[in-house]
């Protein structure tokens, strides 16, 4: 694994606060969770259309993590600062379990995937590409943090463009003309996964 080394405005008085609050378990099951629960990019300010109209967008790195369960959100908020949110949703008319959200830009993301990155088994090139951007974030060009940003939407595996939101699978490309999935399809056994 890459060393990674600590930049003046790392996390490390953020680290001393919370030193003796988690333990490495706490840790690897955080770095479990947001495996599977959470998403860690880079994200500019601005739409495409923005940045055609000579707008210069800003980058920034998040963290995000969303559960039914509001225990984990609270804890990620309680050790490392960030913002909960709620998300109602529903789903063919009906209200379902809301969604709680927990969000952590800069230097807390880059506190947390410092914390998590030695545990991290999905999300371990994208949690290594984030920090390192975050490390050199000020000698960054426009165009390398462009190209950064592409390349983590890449290691989704998709193009969400290209996906049918109402797929299963999300990694299963939507074809023009294919039929749709059906909540029936299910039951019969026939969806296109």
């Amino acid at each position: 694994m890459e060393k990674l080394t600590n930049s003046p405005d790392s996390c490390e008085q953020t680290r001393k606060s919370i030193r003796g609050k988690i333990k490495n378990t706490q840790r690897a099951y955080l770095a479990g969770f947001i495996d599977g629960e959470g998403s860690i990019g880079l994200y500019s300010t601005n739409s495409p259309k923005q940045r055609q109209s000579g707008w210069t967008p800003s980058f920034y790195s998040r963290i995000c993590v969303g559960n039914t369960d509001a225990e984990i959100p609270k804890f990620l908020k309680e050790i490392y600062g960030g913002w909960l949110g709620l998300e109602n949703r529903e789903f063919n008319g009906q209200k379902v379990l809301p969604i709680h959200r927990y969000n952590a830009t800069g230097k807390i993301c880059d506190c947390i995937l410092r914390d998590i990155v030695p545990y991290l088994k999905q999300k371990k090139d994208r949690a290594l590409m984030v920090i390192k951007y975050y490390q050199n974030r000020k000698k960054l060009t426009w165009d390398e943090k462009e190209s950064l940003r592409l390349k983590l939407v890449g290691l989704n595996g998709n193009s969400r463009k290209n996906y049918h939101p109402q797929r299963l699978n999300e990694r299963t490309p939507y074809i023009k003309g294919q039929k749709s999935f059906q909540q029936n399809d299910l039951i019969k056994g026939e969806a296109i996964v």
